[in-house]
């Protein structure tokens, strides 16, 4: 046995979907001539961004498609839904357009620790720390 081998090193495979925070910090080591032996961030590949939106696209499209079934179900209830082109916007607006308002929202939130140095209240993001109110000198 010889003990002068280099251990393997462990590289984080890459996500198929890039749903998380956590799938765009994938990290690799650098190359093996680099005596540093720094460690670099890894961009997404091609393949897991192509995967993403086609998956968020079908994602979408059966929502919607959901919604649409819904409304013609409930299409007796109320005048506005017995016409078919109200009742896609309807499935739409609810459906697709509200659902990507509130993932959006509470990824945003989720991840808020992100620019949690960003602040209007301080102005920190003009480079200005703990300046006075607007308008006073």
């Amino acid at each position: 046995m010889d003990n002068n081998k280099k251990p393997l090193r462990k590289i984080k495979e890459r996500p198929l979907l890039l749903l998380s925070l956590e799938s765009y910090c994938v990290r690799g080591s650098s190359d093996d001539d680099d005596k540093t032996k720094k460690k670099k961030d890894l961009l997404p590949s091609r393949i897991s961004i192509g995967c993403t939106v086609v998956f968020i696209f079908v994602l979408l499209v059966l929502v919607e498609l959901t919604f649409r079934q819904v409304l013609i179900s409930l299409q007796n209830l109320h005048p506005l839904l017995q016409d078919e082109t109200k009742r896609n916007i309807l499935a739409r607006h609810i459906g697709v357009d509200a659902l990507c308002c509130f993932v959006v929202a509470s990824m945003g939130y989720n991840a808020r620790h992100i620019l949690h140095g960003v602040s209007w209240k301080n102005h920190s993001i003009f480079g200005k720390k703990n300046a006075g109110k607007l308008g006073t000198t």
